[in-house]
């Protein structure tokens, strides 16, 4: 694995990728996490948050809804 050799973070949701990062001792975030981080670094407001959340569920894309509507909470955003 060459990320494993740089100490590169991976972006991964699959549960299957995640536990091979880990087996890699990589850092490893999901959609979720980049979606906050980006708010924080004021790159996108919670509202535009809380539209690429709801056009990801809309693909059929499932993330966990619970969490999903956490984070919109903590943005001051309404749940989906």
């Amino acid at each position: 694995m060459q990320a494993a050799k740089v100490g590169a973070m991976v972006v991964m949701d699959d549960p299957w990728g995640r536990k091979l990062a880990r087996r890699h001792a990589l850092d490893c975030h999901g959609t979720l996490w980049v979606l906050e981080r980006l708010h924080a670094l004021d790159l996108l407001s919670s509202s535009d948050v809380r539209e690429h959340l709801r056009r990801i569920t809309d693909q059929g894309i499932r993330l966990p809804r619970t969490t999903v509507n956490q984070l919109l909470r903590r943005l001051g955003e309404s749940e989906l």
